[in-house]
């Protein structure tokens, strides 16, 4: 994939990745399982390592939580792959709302969503410590007359005491070629933009709603601006599934295809996983309209009746929705 993204000239490969399968519908992992819808992920990082190895320009982005994964930890992986890459680099920053996710990491419960906005606070001023503060761009000497590797001087050790993260030593990678990854963000909810406004270089959007969208942007651009940041420099990445083909037909027959195996039950239960609703106690094939459902850590709020069908003469799915989901 990374090479024919390259070939295509493709701007950058972005993973996604959960750390714990959606198991609210139903109350089982069973339906994501046999749809294959967020399961058997591989390690994004890992991946994106060897991609690397086979691409020279085009960028890779990887999926991070500052929930649950180490600052240093992170630091380190993120710096890695930015030599790796020669700069290529990019961070999805995530702050992990499912219970799930919690469990797999020893967790009981998820941490709730303004805290874990917080949490993310201080990670990235840790971040940021880690990657920029400890060593100088000309520590590294590689002078083989007077034996020095690296310029002890030229390297600081510092000591970090938060509410949530501490750390104490140097960072223990030399600077990568950008040293901050590109920082890519998704938040849609009101800690999320600001988090966004301080933070984020690239938004990832879903774009349901484009009005919606467009609002959130400026209101992303407008917090940047107010802070002292250009908001130009913040993009926006509108998500849109094309179906490519070499011939309109060939793309008609793959989209043919993709309806074929859509699997309702699996869409339904990623659906649920991120509203923590479940809606297997609902009818399958019968419409529901509700002006506000509020369950398990997240709310989502419906602003027009939702339609779940079957069209058993086709074998196809359609969902049909239209609403804003706040906790993610």
């Amino acid at each position: 994939m990374a090479k024919l993204a390259e070939k295509g000239k493709i701007s950058c490969i972005f993973l996604a990745d959960t750390y714990g399968g959606h198991e609210v519908y139903t109350g089982s992992m069973a339906p994501v399982l046999r749809g294959g819808t967020q399961a058997g992920f591989l390690d994004p990082y890992i991946v994106a390592s060897a991609m690397t190895t086979v691409t020279e320009s085009v960028g890779i982005a990887v999926t991070g939580s500052t929930t649950y994964v180490p600052p240093n930890q992170n630091a380190r992986q993120f710096a890695a792959l930015d030599h790796l890459s020669n700069g290529r680099i990019g961070w999805n920053i995530v702050t992990s709302f499912s219970k799930s996710a919690a469990q797999a990491f020893g967790h009981k419960d998820t941490v709730s969503h303004d805290e874990r906005y917080d949490m993310a606070e201080e990670y990235m001023d840790l971040m940021y410590n880690l990657w920029n503060g400890s060593w100088s761009d000309d520590a590294k000497v590689w002078d083989t007359k007077n034996n020095v590797a690296y310029d002890p001087e030229k390297t600081k050790k510092f000591k970090f005491d938060g509410k949530y993260f501490d750390f104490e030593g140097r960072f223990q990678s030399h600077p990568s070629p950008q040293r901050t990854p590109f920082l890519f963000q998704a938040g849609t909810s009101k800690k999320g933009m600001e988090f966004a406004a301080r933070h984020a270089e690239g938004i990832y959007t879903g774009g349901i709603r484009p009005e919606g969208t467009v609002d959130g942007i400026k209101e992303i651009r407008k917090q940047a601006a107010a802070i002292g940041r250009d908001p130009s420099t913040i993009k926006a990445f509108i998500g849109i599934s094309p179906i490519l083909g070499r011939t309109l037909e060939e793309a008609q027959e793959k989209y043919r295809m993709a309806e074929e195996a859509a699997d309702a039950h699996a869409g339904l239960a990623q659906f649920c996983g991120y509203s923590g609703m479940d809606l297997s106690k609902y009818p399958f094939d019968e419409p529901f309209n509700m002006d506000k459902v509020e369950e398990g850590g997240n709310q989502i709020v419906l602003i027009s009746p939702v339609f779940c069908s079957q069209d058993t003469d086709r074998k196809s799915t359609a969902y049909y929705h239209q609403g804003i989901a706040r906790g993610g």
